[in-house]
């Protein structure tokens, strides 16, 4: 005989002290029943026979617990360890529709058939652009991976140059944290890989025996990508992206796998999961082969219908208090059995929900859901939820309800519920990133919901998550600028937004200019996200100024100008997203940061800045501003310079008496600065 959880059999260990206690049972009762009864030795006798029932069943119940065995059966099991890392671009050429409805949403709905066919194998999903991100680790929890797919956009992962080397060694990193030597990755792309690594990182792959199964999307014709209420244009052209078979076929054969051309039109042959039945399964089938091997015949019904019937008999043999005793213990054991014990747990969890204890009723209906069938888990699971948000617990109610969004009888009352728990909590979070991120669970949950049952009270739940939702995103991504340059003083801050705001206008004709329309959309989108930065930077300008700035007239002025120039360079970024190239809007910022500098400008800064535009050494200037004259704007500088050098000069003199390291400034040099800068004014 075996057992398969052998540490169960301590609990044999409290039968002596269970013993010990029924003695002294025994002779307190022997004691009371001399002095009422006649029929002491009768009644004696049959609590001693009660006991040792008792005791028996409680030996059998938890030799039921340790899950006993012996004897060879003909029954066999089959372990699968097979580990399958779900790679997806999520780049914008993924939005061409040259796949209905588009390239990212064809491989969504084929992502989710082969999910149903993975059959117990492990599997993890990665988004990638520029960078990789894992959506999801590698899980046999199917509903959790459903749900990472089905959150799949271009946002999903970080924007740049695609970038299929990264998605591989992130794949790679992640097996060697799974620690298992049964591994492939399923990348999905449409080729295009604008970093050219992918070479060395498919031989690295194969060198550690994970293959790689490509499927390429998209068609070799290509297709235009979606903007607004057209199509993607650059330079008054439609921009199209076109599927790129030599780099996957590459990548799949120097790793070892296949690659899989994915047809437009969804056919049975080219779903991925007819993929993945055609190749992953058949490395899956290698490792059950490698573990096909018979085993022991579980006797732990046996045991557990003994321990059942002892201690019903004890039951029958009762005498008040300690027959209701029994009778717990003996409902306990018929619940070590199985669903009889999740379905009389879940009707106790009711009639405390009824009475008001939700907590209560939520403790019942987690234990009726750990000891449930698959098809009772989602049921009890949005009970539990229901009744943990009655009391109050609203974090785990969150929690457990994920359990039942995806079973399809429930989906849209567990999706209203999800919605309706993070609206909950987001009104009662502090930290507003946090609470942005609750509002839009909430408007997934509520748009889920209306896709599965459409009617009017699902409008109304979506339309109150969605209000107000555009002021929480920009309070939060306020906060986030503030927390991001909170570090950065006021006089520091000023001059890094000029020098910025430079570098992104010397940016947009490089970027515009080149030859390479797919790396154009990539850098497009990186000169959109710096230059909303730089929008960023004007958050701690503007929380600044009426700290510093005493005149409310003239505090006023200057937050008008800040804002000013926020809102063109949010309008400017949004433009480079849609391959707009006019920089006109950038050219309008240039002038009011450039203002802000002037004023927070030290004299070092401000005499290098007039000897450039003097000499004509910062062309930049011309470019940017053609409009402003070079001498008037050098006689500006040098009149800002004498107004504050003086102070200036004062402070350093003062910092020199005190430290030996300072560069030697006399006062007579001082002299000699201010009449020089009066004598060119």
């Amino acid at each position: 005989m075996s057992f398969t959880h052998p540490f169960t059999l301590f609990f044999l260990l409290l039968l002596p002290f269970i013993l010990v206690f029924l003695q002294w049972r025994w002779k307190k009762f022997a004691e009371q029943l001399t002095k009422l009864s006649r029929h002491a030795q009768v009644a004696s006798t049959r609590i001693q026979w009660q006991s040792w029932l008792l005791l028996a069943g409680i030996a059998m119940l938890i030799l039921s617990l340790a899950g006993p065995g012996w004897g060879r059966g003909g029954e066999e099991t089959i372990v699968r360890t097979r580990n399958v890392m779900l790679a997806v671009d999520v780049s914008r050429s993924m939005l061409a529709t040259d796949v209905r409805p588009n390239r990212l949403e064809r491989a969504k709905a084929d992502l989710i058939d082969l999910v149903d066919a993975l059959k117990g194998d492990r599997a993890g999903l990665l988004a990638f652009r520029g960078k990789s991100v894992i959506l999801c680790p590698m899980t046999t929890d199917i509903a959790f991976l459903r749900q990472s797919i089905d959150g799949l956009a271009p946002d999903s992962a970080p924007s740049g140059e695609t970038d299929l080397a990264d998605a591989i060694e992130t794949c790679l990193l992640a097996f060697e944290q799974a620690k298992s030597s049964h591994n492939a990755i399923n990348l999905i792309s449409a080729g295009e890989d604008l970093a050219g690594r992918a070479k060395r990182l498919a031989d690295l792959a194969g060198e550690r025996k994970v293959p790689i199964f490509t499927v390429g999307i998209g068609s070799t014709q290509g297709g235009t990508i979606p903007e607004g209420g057209g199509v993607l244009t650059y330079e008054g052209k439609q921009v199209t992206t076109q599927l790129t078979e030599a780099t996957l076929k590459m990548i799949a054969t120097a790793s070892g796998g296949h690659y899989v051309p994915l047809a437009t039109a969804g056919t049975a042959q080219t779903t991925l999961g007819a993929v993945y039945a055609r190749y992953l399964s058949r490395l899956a089938d290698e490792e059950m082969r490698e573990r096909h091997e018979t085993m022991l015949v579980d006797r732990t019904w046996l045991f557990a219908t003994l321990g059942i019937m002892l201690t019903l008999s004890a039951g029958m043999l009762s005498l008040g208090r300690l027959g209701r005793f029994i009778g717990t213990f003996t409902l306990l054991g018929v619940c070590l059995t199985g669903e009889l014990c999740a379905q009389e747990l879940a009707r106790n969890a009711q009639r405390l929900y009824q009475k008001g204890a939700y907590a209560e009723s939520a403790e019942l209906y987690a234990e009726a859901r750990l000891g449930a069938e698959s098809s009772e888990i989602a049921h009890f699971a949005y009970n539990e939820a229901l009744a943990l948000w009655q009391s109050g617990n609203l974090t785990n109610a969150l929690e457990r309800i994920q359990l039942a969004v995806d079973a399809k009888p429930f989906t849209a009352r567990a999706a209203t519920l999800e919605g309706h728990l993070s609206m909950a909590l987001a009104e009662q979070t502090v930290d507003i990133a946090e609470r942005l991120a609750l509002r839009e669970a909430a408007v997934a949950a509520f748009s889920k919901a209306l896709r599965a049952e459409p009617n009017d009270v699902a409008q109304r739940n979506l339309a109150r998550a969605l209000s107000g939702l555009d002021t929480l995103r920009k309070e939060a991504r306020k906060a986030a600028a503030l927390k991001r340059f909170e570090k950065i003083p006021f006089q520091q801050l000023v001059p890094q937004i000029l020098h910025h705001q430079r570098s992104l206008m010397k940016a947009v004709p490089e970027v515009f200019n080149s030859t390479k329309p797919a790396l154009v959309l990539s850098q497009a989108e990186q000169l959109a996200k710096d230059v909303s930065e730089q929008s960023d930077r004007w958050f701690p300008i503007l929380e600044t100024l009426p700290q510093i700035v005493t005149n409310e007239t003239v505090c006023l002025e200057l937050m008008q100008h800040a804002q000013t120039a926020q809102a063109t360079l949010d309008d400017a970024a949004k433009q480079y997203e849609t391959l707009n190239s006019d920089q006109h809007l950038l050219n309008k910022v240039e002038p009011i940061a450039y203002n802000f500098w002037k004023w927070v400008a030290q004299p070092d800064a401000l005499i290098q800045e007039a000897i450039a535009v003097q000499t004509n050494a910062l062309t930049s200037l011309e470019r940017y501003q053609p409009a402003r004259d070079d001498e008037e704007e050098v006689l500006n500088l040098v009149q800002q310079f004498r107004m504050i050098f003086p102070q200036w000069a004062e402070e350093y003199l003062k910092q020199q008496a005190a430290s030996t390291n300072a560069v030697t400034f006399t006062e007579a040099d001082r002299d000699l600065i201010a009449r020089t800068a009066d004598a060119t004014v």
